[in-house]
């Protein structure tokens, strides 16, 4: 499993042959023991934590529209009809791990999972507003596939996970020259930078 809000980059290596790709280099998955024939668990990932430069959209709902309006950037000027109750707004997480909020100030966020960043909103709102509801979700979650792929580009997705068959295959698949034995993984989070690769023939890549 690939997460984010790291930026994540899958560099296809090139297989180059003198003569025709043989098709059984073009397979997927035919490596290694048969598959199970029973359902199998899926392998637990560590949660992935809020880390500086994440993008974040933070909204806050309400019974009480105008109880919300501190707490947008636009303010209750600004809002429209159909955000009457709530303030989604974007907050840049800074190089010390923290926002600065509307009116609930300087916030650290570093280290902690969305559902955790949520609580802690909810928590400090409690003062201000009566049962508040807070959405916290990542907007910059994205990849890079680049190499022997169809269409190798830069990816942004709503959700805050992807696997790499998921990842090759929104890049339309690996091409005729593409080596699916040596698929680089280049992932970067909290200043470090790992390097992994990947065998899309090896059935043990579920694993």
């Amino acid at each position: 499993m690939i997460r984010r809000p790291f930026f994540t980059l899958f560099s296809i290596s090139a297989l180059f042959l003198s003569a025709c790709v043989q098709h059984k280099e073009l397979l997927n998955f035919n490596e290694g023991a048969p598959f199970p024939t029973g359902a199998q668990p899926i392998p637990v990932v560590s949660e992935l934590r809020i880390q500086p430069d994440d993008l974040l959209e933070i909204g806050i709902y309400a019974e009480d529209p105008l109880a919300v309006a501190p707490f947008t950037l636009q303010g209750v000027g600004l809002r429209t009809k159909e955000e009457n109750n709530v303030s989604g707004n974007q907050y840049l997480v800074d190089q010390t791990g923290s926002i600065e909020f509307p009116v609930l100030g300087k916030i650290q966020l570093a280290g902690l999972t969305i559902e955790q960043a949520r609580d802690t909103f909810k928590l400090k709102l409690q003062r201000y507003i009566a049962r508040p509801i807070v959405n916290v979700r990542w907007l910059n979650f994205k990849f890079t596939v680049l190499g022997e792929v169809s269409h190798p580009a830069t990816y942004t997705l709503q959700e805050n996970s992807v696997t790499v068959l998921e990842a090759v295959g929104l890049a339309g698949d690996l091409t005729n020259y593409g080596n699916r034995k040596n698929i680089l993984i280049i992932r970067e989070q909290d200043g470090t930078r790992a390097f992994g690769r990947v065998n899309l023939q090896d059935r043990n890549v579920f694993a």
